[in-house]
């Protein structure tokens, strides 16, 4: 009993002494598409990414759902795991798949058609970052228009 109070409280110091500073997603780059598929859409996104920490942290999909012009596509997962490098603003690339639901109901052809040369993409759900032990759910919410 002993040593799981003696762990909890140097578990505890730990985390009490990381100090954490909020990543700031700052603009979609730029993006491609791969492949679309009656499955699913893969692509390629290059996000600017500031890390003001003084650590790397470690990027993984939790629960996102992609959205073009507003409407939800499907639900979408980062192709590998992101490492944002410490104390930078980047812009990294990373692949992401987005699954389409399977009744079909999603006409891409007609939503791009209809977009007029501009779509907004959108991607809102949850990430986990990781660091020094450590995890943490962050919530994402954003949208950003594209030519195409």
């Amino acid at each position: 009993m002993i040593n799981r109070i003696l762990a909890f409280a140097l578990l505890l110091a730990f985390t009490a002494c990381v100090d954490y500073k909020n990543v700031e997603f700052l603009s979609l780059e730029n993006a491609t598409l791969n492949k679309i598929s009656p499955s699913g859409i893969e692509a390629d996104l290059w996000l600017k990414i500031k890390n003001p920490n003084d650590y790397k942290i470690k990027i993984e999909t939790k629960d996102l759902t992609f959205f073009i012009n507003g409407k939800e596509i499907g639900k979408a997962r980062l192709t590998e795991q992101m490492e944002l490098t410490k104390e930078n603003t980047e812009t990294y690339k990373t692949g992401i798949v987005v699954s389409l639901p399977a009744d079909g109901n999603i006409d891409l052809g007609m939503i791009m058609l209809m977009s007029g040369g501009k779509i907004t993409l959108g991607i809102k759900g949850e990430i986990i970052g990781k660091a020094k032990g450590i995890s943490k759910t962050v919530p994402i919410d954003f949208t950003e228009s594209i030519s195409i």
